[in-house]
């Protein structure tokens, strides 16, 4: 059985506990809601969001006075100072007109030594008090008349609950410190570590100059595009082109002369053309060169092409080849696999994925020869197959490129092959070839049987039968 005193310190002790925990979490569940609120439904007000960096310095105030409330050894402590301030009242009050009348001297005398820099701080910050009072109401602030908005409201506010709130903040640690008892040895660096960390919080809200300038009053934004918008929904004037003259801080100040455009007036003697201009493309775009004979008989000079297509085209124009280009349109994706299929068994191509690239409503997919580049062997294997990339630097005129939308499948593509000869025996199989061995293994048949099959069904051409 449990006593009755038990019953009653662990009542007072869950009771304490839960006031701890729920009371601070009170100032920082409001202010969290209350963003995430804003967030939401996209509004900003400048009064709130103040309100809400006010409130939040309360989370500090009010552990640091539950910690001195809840625990017995602190609030006996506290009753004591509170009666010993009452018992020396008539001392204090005998003793209060000497110490404002030196407090206004000293403060008298320090205004007469500071009075110039706050003269020059009025007269520095006129621009700034023009620009609160003209552009920033009409066209930044949407609740200018409350003064909870404006940076000398917050200010006001925060400093005033500073004060309030740093005598508590000493008497505290001191009550941790010295006030403890040895049966609360355990829980006294937690406690004042807690409460030091409750204070750099509280200061950080309290001090606008720490914090970001958003609790000044004004409206800043955490990103370049929300900055950009800002400007252009409500300065539209200083985002339109000006000329840079008018934009400077001196008044008669303008573009230096050295940067100023100039038109020539001598005269120019005209060009005389020399050959004829292929096209107006960069040189590094042009990063597929011609490794025809005819290309490649002068050491010195190179012939590049811009993409695969026009390489299959300069081999048709320049060198005579049946190199033709094949541009077709697909609305499903069946008949884009048939017609794959029955182009790649004709020709003898074999095609592997390059790069594929997703944009808004469509995918595009190019494809190359398999057996365009050169395989280098990493390992020391004596053992294994010849490699199927034969051209080495060389680059196969075979490509397919493939535009795929919601409605449609475009394909370009080239089936003639240079630098390599064309192997039944290496192509890789086709979509169709594919579901012809997956119906004869549906059927039961072993291997064996699937090879002597594919050998008698199709021809040499094929790779099946192989």
């Amino acid at each position: 059985m449990i006593s009755p005193k038990t019953q009653k310190y662990q009542r007072s002790f869950f009771l304490g506990t839960i006031v701890q925990a729920v009371v601070p979490l009170i100032f920082l569940v409001i202010p969290a809601v209350t963003a995430i609120s804003s967030i939401y439904f996209d509004c900003y007000n400048q009064a709130l969001n103040h309100s809400c960096t006010l409130l939040l310095s309360f989370h500090g105030f009010a552990s640091t006075i539950i910690i001195t409330l809840v625990h017995h050894p602190y609030r006996r402590f506290l009753i004591k100072v509170v009666t010993f301030y009452r018992n020396s009242e008539k001392y204090v009050s005998s003793s209060v007109p000497d110490v404002v009348n030196n407090v206004q001297d000293g403060m008298r005398r320090l205004s007469d030594r500071v009075n110039p820099t706050f003269q020059l701080k009025n007269y520095m910050t006129t621009s700034t008090d023009l620009y609160y009072e003209t552009v920033w109401k009409s066209k930044c602030s949407s609740n200018e008349k409350s003064f909870l908005a404006s940076w000398q409201g917050f200010s006001l506010f925060s400093h005033s609950m500073l004060v309030v709130f740093l005598p508590f903040y000493v008497f505290t640690p001191y009550c941790i410190l010295k006030k403890t008892p040895r049966t609360m040895d355990s829980v006294k660096f937690v406690l004042l570590n807690a409460h030091c960390w409750y204070i750099l919080d509280d200061c950080n809200h309290l001090f606008p100059g720490i914090r970001k300038r958003a609790t000044w009053g004004v409206t800043l934004f955490h990103q370049y595009v929300q900055y950009k918008n800002h400007c252009r929904l409500k300065h539209p004037v200083a985002t339109a082109p000006v000329n840079p003259a008018d934009i400077s801080l001196a008044e008669n100040s303008s573009e230096p002369e050295k940067k100023k455009y100039r038109l020539c007036t001598g005269e120019v003697e005209p060009l005389t053309p020399v050959g004829r201009i292929s096209s107006s493309v960069t040189v590094q775009n042009q990063r597929i060169r011609c490794h025809h004979p005819d290309c490649t008989k002068e050491e010195d000079v190179e012939y590049h092409l811009v993409s695969r297509a026009a390489l299959c085209e300069h081999f048709r124009t320049e060198h005579g080849t049946d190199h033709m280009l094949e541009q077709v349109s697909f609305k499903n994706e069946d008949d884009y696999k048939k017609w794959l299929a029955r182009r790649q068994e004709d020709t003898g191509t074999s095609s592997i994925t390059q790069s594929t690239r997703e944009e808004v409503g469509r995918i595009t997919c190019y494809k190359k020869c398999k057996h365009e580049g050169s395989y280098e062997r990493k390992g020391n294997m004596k053992f294994g197959h010849p490699s199927k990339k034969w051209t080495g630097e060389i680059t196969c005129t075979s490509f397919l490129k493939l535009i795929r939308t919601k409605h449609s499948i475009q394909v370009e593509a080239c089936f003639s092959h240079f630098g390599h000869d064309i192997s039944v025996a290496d192509l890789s199989l086709t979509s169709k070839q594919k579901e012809r061995i997956t119906e004869m293994v549906a059927q039961g048949l072993p291997n064996n049987l699937i090879v002597k099959q594919a050998k008698n069904e199709f021809t040499e051409n094929s790779r099946m039968h192989f």
